[in-house]
């Protein structure tokens, strides 16, 4: 029983009473009235909870952010009176500031049942759960409300939208190789495995046994190991960080970065150079695309990978130093930039290789900047209107 119905069983009660008292006649009928009224309510919104179920589709499990897609809901069964229905529903994102489940009420008369729909907005990339939480059933006074009775009543009551990153257009030209004075997008590096040998280098402890040079080692008295030519083809590397300062909008932040990194993933794919997405920090993800035609692995997973509170800095150093020969751009993706990191991508930005540091507009980087070193480039984007703009300026 709602508020209403106590309210106005409390006044019938008082009628009652009045009417013992004073031994009015138009008084018990009044008394009588109100009485056949609260049993129509409590049948009416009794019977419906027994016999009706609901069941709700999306239009679709994706959307890009900013748009919104339509939630439907269908019920069904048999409804004898007419009722009102009030959907609980969790939106995309509602577990954010400002962001809380909405109600929607509606009014089912008798007989055929309208199909509920409603538009729900998606203000920020993930992947959310959209579920109508909770369906109560009114009588129309609004003096009883009871929950759907029946079992298995939500039908399928809870589903997944994945909310993709907007895609910008970058104006710019797309750099040069980063070291290769070749015609050639590829450079031949040494190593311990490859296609070609190229030489022998001592004995390492953990060698395989297959790969020594017997002869050069039975002329020399020390074992040798064959050393191979590998090709390495130059490609652009896309950092982002998926920690967050603690208590830092990580909504916001995860919006931008996912955002840089497509676009610029779609700026180099236009142009025929080969793009690795990282994600480093609390969830390391790796994805790699060679031709536009491999984009969407890369769109999928800036759409889908969490973005969480941190308290560690993000450490690169290991991964940087691994890949200096190959790198023919470096774009880190932050919100928590250290001295640290923008000297270790000025030991990049040294050997040719063109390298950014995509950050928020905060006061803290806004400070850092100053210090930044001239070979790096730190761009610090305000929203992710800024993105074209500040992208463009350094490509």
């Amino acid at each position: 029983m709602t508020g209403r119905g106590i309210a106005f069983v409390m006044v019938t009660a008082l009628m009652l009473l009045l009417g013992l008292g004073t031994g009015t006649r138009e008084i018990y009928f009044i008394v009588f009235c109100l009485g056949v009224l609260l049993v129509y309510a409590g049948l009416s919104a009794f019977l419906a909870a027994i016999s009706l179920r609901c069941r709700q589709s999306l239009d679709s499990p994706y959307a890009v952010r900013g748009e919104s897609v339509g939630l439907h809901v269908e019920v069904t069964g048999f409804l004898l009176l007419p009722v009102a229905v009030r959907l609980r529903v969790k939106l995309p994102a509602a577990d954010l500031p400002g962001r809380e489940p909405i109600y929607h009420y509606t009014l089912l008369p008798g007989g055929k049942r309208p199909r509920l729909s409603m538009q729900m907005a998606c203000p920020h990339r993930g992947v959310w759960p959209v579920q109508v939480a909770q369906v109560r059933l009114f009588d129309i006074f609004g003096l009883f409300a009871f929950p759907l009775l029946r079992r298995n009543a939500l039908h399928e009551m809870e589903e997944s939208l994945t909310v993709y990153p907007q895609l910008y257009e970058i104006a710019g030209e797309t750099p040069a190789p980063a070291i290769l004075a070749e015609e050639s997008s590829s450079q031949v590096i040494v190593a311990d495995h490859g296609d070609n040998s190229s030489g022998t280098r001592q004995y390492r402890d953990g060698d395989s046994l297959k790969r020594i040079h017997w002869k050069q080692s039975i002329r020399t008295r020390q074992l040798h190991t064959r050393q191979y030519d590998m090709t390495t083809e130059q490609y652009n590397l896309l950092v982002m960080d998926t920690g967050v300062v603690p208590g830092a909008d990580a909504a916001g932040y995860a919006d931008m970065a996912a955002e840089c990194a497509a676009a610029l993933a779609l700026y180099y794919l236009e142009e025929g150079q080969p793009v690795e997405v990282r994600g480093e920090g609390p969830y390391a993800e790796l994805e790699s695309a060679r031709s536009y035609d491999e984009f969407t692995a890369l769109y999928t997973l800036l759409a889908e990978i969490p973005v969480d509170d941190d308290a560690q800095p993000l450490e690169l150093y290991e991964l940087l130093r691994s890949r200096l020969g190959s790198l023919r751009s470096v774009h880190v993706i932050t919100s928590r930039p250290t001295p640290d990191l923008l000297e270790g991508l000025r030991e990049l930005a040294q050997r040719r290789c063109l390298v950014t540091c995509l950050c928020p507009d905060i006061p803290y980087t806004r400070q850092l900047k100053g210090s930044c070193p001239e070979d790096v480039h730190m761009a610090l984007i305000y929203g992710p209107g800024d993105i074209p703009a500040q992208l463009g300026e350094y490509l």
